[in-house]
């Protein structure tokens, strides 16, 4: 007994040198001067994003929530929590294993497509607004086609990253395509045409950046278009849609009615906008102000100057995320970053062109700052890959190593 007692004493202490050292290793890299002002980036822009999230949904739908229940923090309330895991993950991902990331990507996909493929089972996705995207489940209820976005980019970062792949040839290509036409046909089931158009395009920029051909590049791009023309063709609501952008003020009364209030609300707020909790488009003229078209509020707000501030903020987490991606060794990583630094720059781009009638109306939600559980999750998540990521570099390295050399790929799509 004895004996046992005192291998078990070893044990423990062998487990809690290794555990130390682990520790002692992650804060080395975590602090090496070469990613730290990276890392800074990442972080500061996030916390100045999620900080304003919260002060803009309280005003936005403060009134809503007076309306719906009595109390105007209602939705402040559920988005507060919601941020405060997803800063308590932040502050653990630092210490979650990189391995564990790469061991993910194909049961996360096929976790989100059995989800998703609940849309046949009726009473399981109830219809909100028209479509079927939000399940609960064990009392949460969460929207998956925001999840389907980073398992998608995981997936195919594994099978971009595997030894002998070559992007000019099409059978290389078709398990990145199947995996892209489940999620597609099981999103459109939904519908949601807006998240399947933004994958369908980070998956293109990055097959483009991975060396595709330009022959089966174009093929790929003409059958996309063709299929996305064809979607529009059958859906009478996303026609109106098409025809209210071009001409939102000769349908005021019923598809231009939402993007003339967002007009409005840059109009009112000018350069310094109005003062904060100010805003009169928010007194339920202008739909969905706490969550697809927050940036209306916030422009009529805060004015020119708090819009800049935004697109600031995000100008450095993306600026961050493409230099993490561009200094991965790792083919894995380096798609993974990119993908999700893709994503984000890509949705904060929709989002805005929608909000400012650059673009058809779609229900696109900008990331860190709509209110949302599922898409402040995601986005979470994507920026936990680029903390992740950023920690793999070797704390002491010659100049040249210091550079990432890509593949050689002389069939480079220019």
């Amino acid at each position: 007994m004895v004996f046992s007692l005192y291998r078990g004493g070893l044990w423990v202490k062998q487990k809690l040198a290794s555990y130390i050292s682990s520790s002692q290793q992650i804060c080395q890299n975590t602090y090496d001067t070469e990613t730290q002002g990276l890392r800074f980036l990442l972080l500061t822009s996030t916390a100045l994003l999620t900080t304003m999230s919260l002060l803009f949904i309280y005003s936005s739908s403060s009134m809503k929530g007076i309306h719906l229940t009595g109390h105007s923090t209602m939705f402040l309330k559920k988005q507060l929590m919601i941020t405060l895991v997803c800063w308590g993950y932040l502050a653990k991902c630092y210490f979650v294993s990189e391995k564990a990331w790469e061991k993910l990507p194909l049961l996360s996909y096929l976790v989100i497509l059995v989800i998703l493929a609940g849309v046949f089972i009726p009473g399981i996705y109830p219809e909100i607004g028209g479509a079927e995207r939000w399940i609960r489940l064990g009392g949460v209820q969460f929207q998956p086609g925001e999840f389907a976005k980073l398992t998608l980019i995981l997936i195919m970062a594994k099978i971009l990253s595997r030894p002998g792949y070559r992007s000019d040839r099409f059978d290389q290509i078709v398990p990145i395509l199947c995996f892209f036409a489940a999620y597609g046909f099981l999103l459109m089931l939904q519908p949601d045409f807006g998240t399947t158009v933004l994958i369908a395009a980070v998956c293109g920029v990055v097959l483009v950046l991975s060396g595709i051909s330009k022959r089966l590049f174009i093929r790929i791009v003409m059958i996309g278009l063709i299929a996305a023309a064809a979607l529009i063709a059958i859906a009478p609501y996303r026609w109106k849609r098409l025809t209210v952008f071009l001409d939102p003020w000769e349908q005021f009364h019923s598809g231009g009615f939402q993007i003339i209030q967002s007009y409005l609300g840059f109009q009112n707020g000018a350069l310094l906008g109005n003062g904060l909790g100010e805003s009169k488009q928010k007194l339920f003229f202008l739909p969905e102000a706490h969550t697809d078209f927050i940036l209306a509020v916030i422009g009529e707000e805060i004015g020119f100057v708090g819009v800049m501030f935004v697109m600031l903020c995000y100008f450095a987490m993306i600026y961050a995320g493409f230099r993490i991606s561009q200094k991965q060794q790792d083919e894995f990583w380096y798609y993974a970053c990119l993908g999700v630094t893709l994503m984000i720059s890509l949705q904060t781009l929709l989002n805005m062109g929608v909000v400012m009638g650059l673009l058809p109306t779609k229900g696109i939600p900008l990331p860190f700052i709509s209110n949302g559980a599922s898409s402040l999750v995601t986005y979470t998540l994507m920026i936990s890959v680029l903390l992740v990521a950023s920690r793999r570099y070797p704390e002491k390295r010659e100049a040249q190593a210091r550079q990432w050399h890509p593949p050689d790929k002389s069939h480079v799509l220019i």
